[in-house]
């Protein structure tokens, strides 16, 4: 490549036709605003916005748009002193930087910055020098996509870093030392050794390079009754819907709104019988990462029905009124032995055809999360009230 030179530099030269000279640019938006000795005007042919150029009053202003992708742009500037005049022509070349970090892509050695070595990142297949694996098949390879696996989570994620994405410094190779999150210590938090990157699964494929792994949190029912058995959700990863890998999510649940009481925060595990009947959004945050490491499932608490009822006197007499009981959660079904005449739908007793006896009346409610109590009824005979007189004996003289 010809060494370059600047544009100041060429226009300092004495008016006179100049072979075409070359400028370089790394970074992504750079101004230059250069005086002009001489009265001039300017013409330019720019790739895709790649750089602006203008005179005004006497002042050249080259701006370089984006310096992502690289490109080429032509300038050329007419000078005059009023009497000679010459052409200089600039053939502006700015170098790819696709994380626009200030080092051109051929000099860094993370092009997207998300804290994996290009050369792990894939492998230069065809010789020049520049790796080709590209796991989702976007066109984009893997050292310049910051999604390899297009899974809609960040490879540095992915990775296990957490990088964030403002106040970025770099080092003269382009590795990250610094951004939002704090230092970074080379060789321990980012540009690890590859075989330390995460693969969270336990599957032996890395995660930045899978789609997922997704955690997949599941109930068994969609609700649960607060007399119920306590239930623990089941925790998997998954690639692509299907269960993946040997290991298993590990992290905290928490529940919004206030009033589900988990019996262990890391299981999962809901202690029913102290939770208040609502619904819930259970959230699931992975500690050990995931894409996304956050996920949430819907569950419904339903407190029991209550299926106390009562009749006004525990004992009755075949020639009473028939009693009709009081009912807490009416639209339940009520139960007892065949002597007992009773109504299952009102519980009401015909005194009258039932059999002495006592009775246990059953009432069974009949919503979500049922429930059964009973009373005891005794019906009673009707008193014998016959009576005689002895018989009358004559005794005759």
């Amino acid at each position: 490549m010809p060494t370059p030179h600047s544009i100041k530099e060429a226009l300092l030269l004495p008016l006179r036709p100049t072979q075409p000279l070359i400028f370089q640019m790394y970074l992504q938006i750079l101004t230059l605003t250069i005086p002009l000795t001489y009265t001039a005007s300017v013409t330019y042919q720019s790739e895709a916005g790649l750089a602006t150029v203008s005179i005004s009053s006497s002042t050249l202003t080259v701006d370089i748009n984006d310096a992502s992708e690289g490109g080429n742009a032509v300038i050329e500037v007419t000078a005059s002193d009023g009497t000679c005049s010459s052409t200089h022509t600039f053939n502006l070349i700015v170098l790819p930087d696709k994380d626009q970090d200030g080092i051109a892509d051929e000099d860094d050695l993370d092009d997207d910055n998300d804290g994996i070595l290009d050369t792990v990142e894939g492998t230069d297949t065809d010789g020049d020098g520049i790796p080709d694996d590209d796991a989702d098949g976007d066109g984009l390879p893997n050292h310049l996509d910051t999604d390899s696996d297009n899974d809609g989570c960040l490879d540095s994620e992915e990775a296990g870093y957490f990088l964030g994405t403002t106040s970025i410094v770099v080092d003269a190779q382009g590795r990250r030392i610094n951004d939002n999150q704090g230092p970074i210590t080379i060789g321990t938090d980012a540009y690890t050794a590859s075989n330390t990157l995460l693969d969270i699964n336990g599957n032996s494929v890395r995660d930045y390079l899978e789609d997922g792994p997704t955690i997949a949190l599941t109930y068994a029912e969609s609700y649960y009754c607060t007399s119920g058995t306590d239930p623990t959700p089941t925790l998997n990863f998954t690639v692509s819907g299907t269960i993946s890998g040997n290991v298993s999510p590990t992290g905290t649940f928490t529940a919004s709104p206030t009033g589900l009481v988990f019996s262990n925060s890391s299981s999962g595990t809901i202690d029913l019988s102290a939770s208040v009947s609502n619904t819930y959004i259970i959230t699931f945050n992975s500690t050990v990462g995931g894409c996304p490491s956050t996920v949430t499932t819907t569950l419904q608490i339903i407190g029991q029905d209550d299926a106390t009822f009562s009749y006004d006197s525990a004992t009755y007499c075949v020639n009473d009124s028939n009693p009709i009981p009081t009912i807490t959660t009416p639209g339940g079904t009520f139960s007892s032995s065949a002597s007992l005449t009773l109504n299952t739908v009102t519980g009401e007793i015909t005194t009258s055809t039932s059999s002495p006896g006592t009775y246990t009346v059953t009432y069974t409610t009949a919503g979500t999360c049922t429930d059964t109590s009973s009373v005891q009824v005794t019906i009673y005979a009707l008193d014998d009230a016959n009576f005689s007189y002895p018989s009358l004996f004559i005794l005759c003289v």
